[in-house]
């Protein structure tokens, strides 16, 4: 197929969190959908030390985060502060407010 945009996840997310509105996000994972509001990280002094102190884990943080396992689809977590690999999420939908 020709012609299709491809936008990576990565240059996305960060896109919506430079615009500086409020955005949901709905990510697709193996274990079930988490859903939330895209928060910028907050970073720490603590750096990684050793052979991956130079490769950047592509993270991204939901705020007031809810997961859904696929096994029944019913709110098993919640949490304040969800941190997920970008490299885990199959799937993603942003919602601006």
């Amino acid at each position: 197929m020709t012609g299709l945009p491809i936008f990576p996840l990565e240059s996305v997310l960060a896109e919506a969190l430079a615009s500086g509105e409020s955005v949901s996000v709905y990510c697709y994972l193996p274990f079930g959908i988490v859903r939330g509001a895209l928060a910028p990280l907050e970073s720490d002094d603590s750096s990684p030390s050793g052979a991956d102190a130079d490769a950047p884990a592509l993270m991204i943080e939901l705020r007031d985060a809810v997961v859904e396992h696929y096994s029944n689809h019913l709110p098993t977590g919640r949490y304040d502060r969800l941190l997920l690999r970008i490299g885990d999420i199959s799937g993603c939908v942003l919602l601006k407010a």
